[in-house]
């Protein structure tokens, strides 16, 4: 995600108006109190380390637990098990397995479909 912040402007294009700032008040003086900036750089190193603690994590109950504290999420530890191809009993599993997208030819929800 901090790949997609530019160093001028737009900072955080809109994708489907590439004109329009989603960054736009951090560089605003009535808002500089507010450190916009700093705060979603500081989001986004706190979001990477939750992901990187729950890939960590080899227990379904474990998994759903720190979803729900870290990202309010609540999550159906039976389908949760199913998909990991784990057991609900704690028995260990394979690591998550994280797919990473090329960002260049990932499908985009604003483009006509082929």
């Amino acid at each position: 995600m901090g790949q997609l912040v530019n160093p001028t402007g737009p900072r955080v294009p809109n994708p489907v108006d590439p004109g329009e700032d989603f960054a736009d008040r951090w560089s605003m003086s009535e808002c500089s109190h507010l450190g916009l900036e700093k705060n979603f750089w500081n989001w986004l190193e706190q979001a990477k380390a939750d992901f990187d603690a729950i890939i960590q994590l080899d227990d379904v109950h474990l998994i759903s637990k720190k979803a729900s504290d870290r990202f309010g999420l609540l999550l159906n530890e039976s389908d949760l098990a199913k998909s990991l191809g784990a057991s609900l009993s704690g028995a260990q599993h394979a690591p998550l397995k994280i797919q990473i997208i090329d960002e260049k030819n990932a499908p985009k929800p604003w483009t006509a479909k082929s």
